[in-house]
């Protein structure tokens, strides 16, 4: 190991060179903790009932139109003559304990959670854990604006930060298939109507790709750069964006391959059929958590466990139990889409997501196409926020992705893409501050303040007060002045 004394063999070819040892180059700046997965997620029942609910809920939802969610009589079709209304299942969600209030709770992720689910003492299940100023009913202009430049063929290397624009441009064309959508050329804008389209085009979609098409429209529209982000240029955000992108795309990888992770919403939901369904439920389908929760459901929320039965008996047939709450929600005929193809969309999204608001101009109205004006005036950090909300959405309209699990990464992707942000402020000794509305709706300040070392010193802010900047609880990284010489 490094500073242990201990030696290391140096291998060219079949000869094996002699053994160096390795030293300490003292005087090294201190290296950056590395990020992690959070804690695993632990429902109680009341919160786990809550999170199926919202799940069934926006499945059974999945083919209404995305102009029609904002009103409570949007039509919700459970069946072949059967059809509901989004009050109507709006209002079984609500009567849970979890979502009526009945449930205390601590201040905590979780309040924060159920927080979010309410505007104006309204419950909502649009805004995907995100404060957005409405209740997040729409699609984001960004993903409506959504387009192929070129078909992705990652590369190794990053550019430097410096490359010329045209440099940068072909590389977010080749890592992401982002770019500058010109009139008359191919890849036109997306044709997204309803839910179930929604999911489908963000599940096919590379996850950075919506964000750097943003911020590529945006640097041709001529957007401003925030008021203390004055010497920024499209390169420096291109190349924050990209380390950020690369830092989220890594932790989100990890997460997936986590042997704790918890179980998967369609294993939830089975095993939910199962206790509702069975007098004897084996001890390997059965948990005191799952049983509470089952009741919980049962009590509280009925239709729409028989609305969620109709609907899986009318997609895949017959089914064998009396409750049969299967997810995803599909034809017998199709393929589901496969939670795996949008695993780290919530990371890279939030990431990218700060990025863009802390440097972009974010009151700074904009028009999303290339050229000409055809395009409506868009509010830029609104949409960006409202993509992530759509994001979140969609993970769970397919099923995958539980609510919680949604809000616990775009809380970790927005720590990446502070992290991201600070290294590339600590490269210059200068003075800077930019501001930006975060994911809970708080005003957050980054200020750098140049260092007699030649190092500046960057501090994040809220309110006038000094915060903690957000870490995982990973061990850190080996430190960067450690070297073999």
């Amino acid at each position: 190991m490094p500073g242990t004394g201990n030696t290391g063999t140096h291998r060219t070819g079949p000869a094996v060179a002699r053994a160096q040892p390795f030293k300490v180059i003292e005087g090294g700046r201190r290296a950056q903790t590395g990020f992690a997965k959070p804690d695993p997620l632990r429902f109680s029942p009341q919160e786990l009932a809550a999170e199926m609910a919202e799940l069934f809920a926006l499945g059974l939802m999945q083919d209404c139109r995305l102009d029609q969610i904002a009103s409570p009589d949007c039509p919700v079709q459970i069946a072949p003559g059967l059809v509901v209304t989004q009050a109507d299942v709006m209002a079984q969600v609500s009567a849970l304990p979890w979502f009526s209030g009945q449930t205390c709770l601590a201040p905590g992720m979780s309040a924060q959670r159920r927080a979010l689910h309410r505007q104006k003492g309204k419950l909502t299940l649009w805004r995907g854990g995100v404060a957005l100023p409405g209740n997040g009913a729409a699609a984001s202009a960004v993903l409506m604006q959504d387009h192929s430049a070129a078909a992705p063929a990652p590369v190794r290397h990053t550019p430097q930060p410096d490359a010329p624009m045209s440099v940068w441009a072909d590389w977010c064309a080749r890592q992401f298939g982002a770019g500058l959508r010109l009139p008359g050329a191919e890849g036109a804008a997306p044709q997204i109507d309803t839910l179930a389209e929604m999911a489908a085009h963000i599940h096919a979609m590379p996850a950075a790709r919506p964000f750097f098409n943003a911020a590529l429209a945006a640097l041709a529209r001529g957007a401003r750069f925030g008021g203390g982000a004055t010497d920024w240029n499209g390169k420096r955000l291109l190349s924050t964006m990209a380390k950020a992108a690369d830092a989220a795309t890594r932790v989100s990888l990890l997460q997936a391959s986590s042997i704790d992770r918890m179980s998967r919403p369609a294993v939830t939901a089975a095993r939910l059929s199962l206790n509702l369904s069975m007098a004897q439920v084996p001890d390997a389908l059965e948990t005191e958590q799952l049983r509470a929760a089952a009741e919980i459901l049962r009590q509280h929320a009925p239709q729409l466990l028989a609305w969620m039965s109709a609907a899986n008996a009318a997609r895949r047939g017959p089914q064998r139990t009396a409750y049969s709450l299967f997810l995803p929600l599909n034809n017998s005929d199709s393929v589901p889409l496969h939670p795996a193809d949008c695993a780290t969309h919530m990371l890279v999204g939030s990431a990218l997501a700060t990025v863009l608001k802390a440097v972009v101009d974010g009151g700074h109205q904009t028009q999303l196409t290339t050229v000409g004006s055809q395009g409506r005036d868009v509010i830029f950090a609104n949409e960006i926020d409202q993509l992530v909300a759509n994001i979140a959405t969609a993970r769970v309209v397919s099923g995958g992705y539980f609510p919680a699990e949604n809000h616990q990464e775009q809380r970790l992707g927005q720590a990446l893409g502070l992290a991201a942000l600070r290294d590339t402020l600590t490269l210059r000794n200068c003075p800077a501050a930019m501001a930006f509305r975060d994911l809970d709706g708080r005003v957050l300040q980054l200020v750098a303040e140049p260092g007699a070392d030649g190092h500046p010193l960057v501090r994040l802010l809220s309110e006038g007060t000094c915060l903690d900047w957000p870490s995982g609880k990973r061990p850190p990284k080996p430190p960067e002045h450690l070297a073999v010489v």
